[in-house]
């Protein structure tokens, strides 16, 4: 491999113009000469020796003098090879061409780094490949870096950016035993400009991790690797609510104190934030409290959370929609219910309104587009229409009527379905299917027979689940059919269940150490998602999963999807339930003995 010249800061690169341009006439001189060998057959093939891109089998490019194969990132190449930047692409570095303790044994332009790896040099991350992170000024992928500190390993002390020999020029230009010899390669620019290699003085540069700071008698004498001085003389890495390091001249914060947290991004501020008090970071960095308070938490070692949002006190609710801005709250006096109002109750907090009533036992109700279906009327039901922001007095459009009082409908793009008791009935049901764009005529088909009676209702891309009066979950397929047991749902009267596109979620609350959240797909069996003891509702957005555990207080957690452990976001509700949810918020029902409150709760 040739001697590389790497510049000093203030250098000039003038002196040695003539030097580069015969030594690039003389390399294309070479490469012309290589490439007009017409008589000599290709060699082709992975690891090669390669003088062109044409010596190398298509797609193989020729990069170390060998062939070499592209990559955008890591996993498009070989098992144990890495993904490193040549110039403005991607190579698949070879396991023998990784290891090194000097930059001397790296192909140029790469450097020998702190971890003792050849790596491309970067200042920042746009200087690295897109899926790459720039730490201890080289290149290298998310999964090698230590999750706290965000940088490598530092076990080779003479590796760039560690105070060794990485390549970096020496002080002054009689020593550089390349400038004799006419070589005139010159290393990535990212070598002479990263903050750490040098720090400048009057007369050149001093050694890694040594520094001249104003009114020093002697040059190069302060120690720059020190979070007093971190990289510069005037750098100091802020340790008061937390333990900060500053290895190759950059402040990074180790851990934080109990109710502290880097939340700015900045690591020579280190832990700046409050998490106990602050409501744009409450109890974590960007957990933001939207029209809220921070609350510290009533257990001092728990994180603070946001303190939910009353929006209004509506009285006993029977059941609920989200749409158009608002939490739509069918409100009644008694229950069974022989009444109701449909209260509009705005997400934003301001003053909810009456949306619609009638002197009619109420059913179900679901936003459709821009308006509000709602069902009304037993055992036939009008199901009736309005604009999301209609008042009380403008009057409602029919859609349809049902043979039975829909309970619970469910809404999967085009198609409506809704279960319903069976005429003459309490136990047996009977579950329909319409489109939204049917006629007025079009009163629905039945596709579903079953038993059990009804407690909550919901729909996969192939199935129907229901909770039943009798504490079962029972299923049928969503092209119709009867319905059935799901074999292993152990769940009791009183349950809830919620639905994604593929997995019915439902709880088991039997006072047991296996109490919690529990999931089932068609044709698949039972599995545990997360052991809470006694769940009382639970809700499913494309990620996550939300449930409220206790009575007085209840609080609301927040978990995965598949096996895993949960995260408290809401806490001092009494008898809370959650109900709906948006991208960024909760909501909930919560009160009980006639006098329900709905929330809003930050995800």
């Amino acid at each position: 491999m040739a001697n590389r010249i790497s510049w000093a800061p203030g250098w000039s690169r003038a002196s040695f113009g003539w030097a580069r341009v015969a030594a690039v006439a003389v390399g294309m001189l070479v490469a012309i000469t290589a490439g007009c060998s017409s008589d000599e057959p290709k060699v082709g093939n992975l690891a090669s020796g390669c003088h062109i891109n044409s010596d190398c089998v298509d797609p193989l490019s020729c990069t170390f003098g060998s062939c070499h194969a592209a990559c955008k990132e890591t996993r498009d190449c070989a098992t144990g090879e890495r993904c490193v930047k040549v110039g403005t692409a991607g190579v698949c570095q070879r396991t023998d061409e990784a290891t090194c303790t000097y930059t001397s044994m790296c192909s140029d332009p790469l450097k020998c780094a702190v971890d003792g790896k050849c790596r491309a040099a970067c200042l920042g991350d746009t200087d690295c490949l897109a899926s790459q992170k720039c730490a201890s000024f080289v290149c290298a992928d998310p999964d090698q870096l230590d999750p706290i500190t965000m940088d490598l390993e530092h076990n080779n002390p003479n590796g760039y950016g560690a105070g060794g020999d990485a390549g970096e020029p020496p002080a002054d230009a009689s020593a550089r035993p390349d400038a004799a010899s006419g070589d005139t390669s010159v290393a990535s620019p990212d070598a002479s400009t990263a903050p750490d290699a040098m720090i400048g003085t009057e007369s050149g540069a001093c050694p890694l991790g040594k520094g001249t700071c104003e009114g020093d008698p002697t040059p190069c004498t302060q120690n720059v690797y020190q979070v007093t001085q971190c990289g510069d003389c005037k750098t100091t890495c802020d340790g008061t609510h937390g333990s900060v390091s500053c290895p190759a001249g950059v402040c990074v914060v180790a851990s934080c104190s109990m109710g502290y947290g880097d939340c700015d991004g900045k690591p020579e501020t280190g832990c700046e934030t409050n998490l106990v008090t602050d409501s744009n970071n409450c109890g974590a960095c960007k957990h933001a409290c939207v029209m809220t308070t921070c609350k510290a938490a009533a257990v001092m070692t728990d994180p603070s959370l946001c303190d939910p949002k009353p929006l209004a006190a509506t009285g006993t609710i029977f059941r609920n929609a989200l749409g158009g801005g608002a939490m739509f709250l069918t409100k009644i006096p008694a229950n069974p219910p022989t009444s109701f109002t449909i209260v509009r109750t705005p997400v934003d907090g301001s003053a909810p309104t009456d949306f619609a009533a009638d002197s009619q036992p109420p059913g179900d109700l679901v936003a459709v587009g821009n308006d509000l279906w709602y069902a009304e009327g037993s055992p036939a039901a009008s199901i009736f229409k309005k604009p999301l922001t209609s008042a009380l007095a403008d009057a409602p459009t029919l859609v349809f009527t049902a043979a039975s009082r829909p309970l619970y409908m469910s809404l999967r793009g085009t198609s409506l379905y809704w279960i319903a008791f069976a005429s003459g009935s309490i136990v047996n049901i009977e579950i329909f299917a319409r489109s939204t764009n049917a006629a007025q005529t079009d009163a629905g088909t039945r596709v579903v027979t079953g038993t059990g009676g009804v407690y909550a209702f919901g729909t996969t891309a192939d199935a129907f689940y229901w909770l039943g009066n009798d504490g079962k979950l029972y299923t049928a397929p969503i092209g119709g059919g009867t319905g059935t047991e799901v074999v292993g749902s152990t769940t009791t009267q009183g349950g809830a269940i919620t639905v994604d596109d593929t997995y019915v979620y439902f709880t088991q609350r039997l006072s047991t150490a296996t109490d919690g959240v529990f999931r089932y797909k068609t044709g698949g069996v039972v599995e545990s998602v997360v052991y809470k003891g006694a769940i009382a509702s639970v809700l499913a957005d494309a990620t996550n999963l939300y449930f409220t555990v206790g009575i007085v207080p209840t609080d609301v957690f927040k978990s995965g999807k598949t096996a895993t452990a949960a995260t408290k976001i809401a806490s001092s509700f009494a008898l809370g339930l959650v109900k709906q949810n948006d991208a960024t918020f909760l909501y909930m029902i919560g009160g009980g003995g006639g006098n329900d409150t709905s929330y809003r709760i930050v995800k």
